[in-house]
């Protein structure tokens, strides 16, 4: 039995995403988001169907990012990622520009986040340090250097304490 030949056939590829200037207003608008969001919580009336009263729960809001950026412009992120890279042949200063823009209101945003105590602490501190600029300042004396150690020797300390101690209460029997 001969084996049957299988046609390949080459996928056509659509043309390129198009940039346009007006995606630079539409990713800091995408961006420039409350932290919070409000929830409504109803309460209905025993036959199930009418609401007797609302209650609003606060819950944080999902976190801005360029991924979820390219998603809503149906661009894919490998495109985007070009269009703000300056060593690549699609890259638009604007853009990049507003992606900075964006990146700075995104931390100003995971601050207040951070700071409403609505985020468990440690999973803030990860988020904020990986996704901004921000750091881990856990040393704030040595400028980076390696702090050094001395050794005091209080043994000294204390004998000239007990000198001081024993002239003072010679000159108060005078």
């Amino acid at each position: 039995m001969g084996k049957k030949a299988i046609k390949t056939t080459k996928k056509k590829r659509g043309r390129p995403p198009k940039y346009r200037k007006a995606f630079c207003k539409k990713l800091i608008d995408f961006f420039d988001t409350e932290p919070f969001e409000k929830l409504e919580i109803p309460h209905y009336q025993k036959d199930g169907r009418t609401i007797q009263w609302l209650d609003y729960k606060i819950i944080p809001a999902r976190m801005p990012t360029l991924r979820k950026f390219a998603k809503t412009i149906s661009v894919n992120i490998s495109k985007v990622y070009e269009w703000i890279n300056p060593e690549s042949k699609t890259y638009h200063s604007e853009f990049g520009d507003a992606f900075t823009h964006a990146r700075e209101i995104r931390k100003d945003w995971l601050i207040d986040l951070g700071l409403s105590g609505m985020t468990p602490p440690a999973s803030f501190k990860f988020v904020a340090i990986n996704v901004t600029d921000m750091v881990d300042q856990t040393d704030v004396t040595s400028g980076g250097k390696p702090i050094t150690h001395q050794t005091i020797d209080f043994s000294s300390l204390a004998s000239e304490q007990e000198k001081q101690g024993n002239k003072e209460t010679n000159d108060d029997a005078s």
